[in-house]
């Protein structure tokens, strides 16, 4: 009977040990879906078609990429912020994620309504300038800009995005104002640069190499802290004298706050792995992304921290919601 009665209890704690882990295993059955806040063929979707099959293999469930564009990123965002906390659905931010609370009352908040899970790229941004410019060198670009005060144009697929906040810092770092010409729509501004509506735009190198390679725009120079191998004659801001010109995209996955710390870590853990995978790191390559491994916790930190330096730069610049 007494050998009856320890087994029991042992059993009683086994199932008490395991019962977290258990529940998270089983709220997160079904499909996963990683909601992408813009439309597709942007880095943001091209990096989370490149990261979902890792996750499905690693999980053995599906991940579908779901595309939620509109309100800079805002629709997407919220509909992650609103889930339910059961594993089943994620998101993929970028740079506005932590812009936008330093530019609108949002409907969520940055900090507290999610679970962050893993930062998973950078990428640096192209300046492409129409060749009608006649501007080929970073001393051409100062002269022509303190020539023309206010006039020299840049396109941006909207205010707070990366392609917008590089310009802006570009403006500081010249210590000459820009003029920030926004379009609705990612291809919006590649059109208008290379139609010469514009004087130039900020854009990711996956979408700056096909023009770069055709002549019809100039890539000035790239933002980051050194050159990328994709573009190896292409400077950086830095280099030509013009520092704090760093905005670039930046990639990670969250999801509802409230989810499951295995659940989390389980994740982490396969972007991780997928990240350090050689045909991972060759198509990221392709796209001009740099894998960035980061945990759970090191991730809430670097939003922390990258809030407080777009709120400074949000108010620094005057930056408004047009």
């Amino acid at each position: 009977m007494g050998a009856r009665l320890v087994a029991s209890l042992l059993a009683c704690a086994c199932a008490l040990m395991m019962s977290p882990q258990a529940e998270a295993q089983t709220r997160a059955r079904g499909t996963v879906r990683l909601l992408v806040p813009y439309a597709p063929g942007g880095v943001t979707d091209v990096l989370s078609r490149l990261v979902a099959p890792h996750l499905a293999e690693g999980l053995g469930q599906p991940v579908v990429v779901e595309n939620r564009p509109g309100g800079n990123s805002v629709i997407g965002t919220e509909a992650v912020a609103r889930a339910a906390p059961d594993g089943l659905t994620i998101g993929m931010i970028d740079l506005a994620f932590l812009v936008n609370p330093s530019l609108m009352q949002l409907p969520y908040d940055t900090q507290r309504d999610f679970a962050p899970i893993a930062l998973v790229a950078t990428a640096p941004l192209v300046m492409m300038i129409n060749p009608r410019t006649p501007v080929r060198t970073a001393d051409e670009l100062r002269a022509y800009v303190r020539a023309r005060p206010g006039q020299f144009s840049y396109a941006s697929a909207g205010v707070g995005t990366a392609v917008h906040v590089a310009g802006e810092q570009l403006a500081i770092a010249l210590g000459t104002p820009l003029l920030h010409v926004s379009y609705r729509g990612g291809a919006l501004p590649i059109n208008a640069v290379v139609g010469g509506e514009v004087n130039s735009a900020f854009i990711a190198y996956i979408q700056a190499r096909p023009l770069m390679e055709t002549g019809q725009v100039i890539g000035l120079a790239i933002t980051g802290a050194q050159r990328t191998p994709s573009m190896p004659n292409v400077p950086t801001f830095a280099e030509l004298g013009l520092n704090g010109v760093d905005a670039g995209t930046i990639n990670g996955l969250v999801a509802p706050a409230g989810t499951p710390r295995e659940i989390v870590d389980r994740m982490a853990t396969l972007v991780s792995e997928a990240l350090r995978r050689p045909d991972m790191r060759a198509r990221m390559a392709e796209v001009c992304c740099d894998p960035a491994e980061s945990s759970p916790e090191h991730f809430r930190g670097w939003i922390g921290t990258e809030l407080a330096k777009w709120a400074e730069l949000v108010r620094a610049a005057n930056i408004r919601l047009e």
